[in-house]
């Protein structure tokens, strides 16, 4: 006898069967899309938040370690390495042991410990009233003190659902992230 068999039902699916789990995941990717986004956002946020909460940790350590003022400003080039501070965090910021007190890494007397790089395109960092870009230099005392009170605010680009965080500076010098701490002017 023939090994042929005899027509009966498939196994396959349909054309129809198949393009109804099309239909099905299309929908589902236009409704997940905008909270994959704000997902990939709020991330991006809080690394970047984290980078300069270290930054501040970092210079507080640093200062009571070496029984020597240290800053944290905006960095000009950060790929350099050097120089003066800059007027926005954005393109990133460095510390360094700063012995006069200035704005400037003066070369034999102040030591760069560290550059970070800058925010990503879009992000952008506040003061916490959101009106103003902060550019502010933050020094530490020997005893970790610094010398006021801060607040860094970290938005999201513009039409993104993610929330802003912040880094906050006491005038003892403890550095804390905040969720709602602040509100970026386009919220």
């Amino acid at each position: 006898m023939d090994d042929i068999h005899p027509p009966g039902p498939s196994s396959g699916f349909t054309l129809f069967e198949l393009m109804l789990a099309v239909l099905a995941l299309a929908v589902l990717l236009v409704i997940a899309a905008p909270s994959l986004g704000m997902l990939r956002d709020t991330v991006r946020l809080q690394a970047d938040t984290r980078r300069f909460l270290a930054a501040i940790q970092l210079a507080r350590s640093e200062a009571i370690r070496r029984n020597q003022a240290v800053s944290l400003c905006p960095a000009g080039a950060p790929e350099t390495a050097g120089g003066s501070c800059a007027d926005s965090y954005a393109r990133g910021w460095m510390v360094f042991a700063n012995a006069d007190g200035d704005r400037v890494v003066d070369a034999g007397e102040d030591r760069l410990l560290r550059v970070f790089a800058g925010l990503r395109p879009g992000f952008e960092l506040r003061n916490r009233s959101g009106t103003r870009v902060p550019f502010e230099t933050v020094t530490y005392r020997p005893d970790g003190s610094s010398h006021s009170n801060r607040t860094f605010l970290f938005c999201p680009p513009r039409g993104s659902r993610a929330r802003p965080l912040a880094v906050v500076v006491n005038i003892m010098g403890r550095a804390r992230l905040a969720k709602d701490w602040g509100r970026c002017p386009w919220a």
